[in-house]
């Protein structure tokens, strides 16, 4: 469970509402590069002991489960995204889908919070690859990705980068993407980076909704937190994507695009059946 990273939190300041919006995960300029990141500015501040919007999701370190394991081996291709701009470090999550390119968000692809924000100036942008254990950082890999997105789509809420620093989907895999519509209440994983910590899963209550598609989004009940922006949707049974979230409300409904939407979209992915 993800409880020890919110007693982190909440140990480390002192909190009774934040400076920023909860869902503004950024950290600060200078931490652009490190692997262990510090807390988010809006965690920065000086106020109340206890503060957490978040409740206790649920949510499990990758690698309790194992490096052989079916979730381990999922997540290899699923890395951080740290996106550095005049105003601090935007981190989500971002996973490969071929040797040197990588998919996430169009907001975390242009370091913005949200789509009515300005967009500020990218500098760099940098995907952090096998970062599973905090005490042990000198196990992940970091790699450099080009600011301006190969392909990108506002609508739709994805962007398609390039690895700019070598091929590790040679070394790490690749996500296969499923053009096929999602079914209604089914078994799923949602892999990411929290809040810019070690690689985390959702996978229990973690199902598509009934109905699983509503105004074009993919409904699901995968806990999630700040950072799992970008964050892939697998299907527990074919190990393929079938979404990419994107957001969710304090209902506990969150929503995601459906990845045969993104598919039919891009004219640089291909779904798996086409590899």
């Amino acid at each position: 469970m993800i409880r020890s990273l919110l007693t982190a939190l909440a140990a480390g300041c002192l909190l009774a509402g934040p400076a920023m919006s909860e869902s503004d995960n950024v950290f600060p300029r200078d931490s652009f590069g490190d692997i262990v990141l510090p807390l988010p500015l809006w965690l920065q501040s000086e106020q109340n002991e206890g503060y957490n919007p978040y409740g206790e999701p649920k949510l499990t370190a990758v690698t309790r489960f194992g490096k052989t394991s079916a979730i381990a081996r999922a997540g290899r291709p699923v890395g951080r995204l740290d996106v550095a701009t005049g105003t601090g470090v935007m981190s989500c999550t971002g996973f490969l889908v071929s040797a040197d390119l990588l998919l996430t968000t169009a907001l975390c692809a242009q370091g913005k919070v949200r789509a009515t924000s300005d967009g500020p100036d990218v500098q760099a942008i940098r995907f952090t690859l096998g970062y599973l254990d905090k005490s042990d950082p000198e196990s992940a890999e970091v790699f450099d990705a080009d600011t301006t997105p190969v392909e990108i789509d506002e609508t739709l809420h994805y962007a398609v980068l390039r690895i700019s620093s070598g091929k590790p989907g040679d070394l790490y895999g690749t996500l296969a993407l499923a053009r096929r519509a999602p079914l209604d209440f089914e078994p799923l994983w949602l892999l990411g980076h929290p809040f810019g910590f070690p690689q985390h899963v959702a996978r229990e209550d973690c199902w598509s909704a009934t109905p699983a598609l509503l105004d074009g989004n993919l409904r699901h009940s995968c806990d999630n937190l700040p950072g799992n922006q970008g964050s892939p949707l697998v299907d527990t049974q074919e190990n393929r994507v079938i979404g990419m979230h994107f957001g969710g409300f304090r209902t506990g409904v969150q929503h995601a695009i459906p990845m045969r939407r993104i598919l039919d979209s891009s004219s640089v992915l291909k779904p798996a059946d086409q590899d």
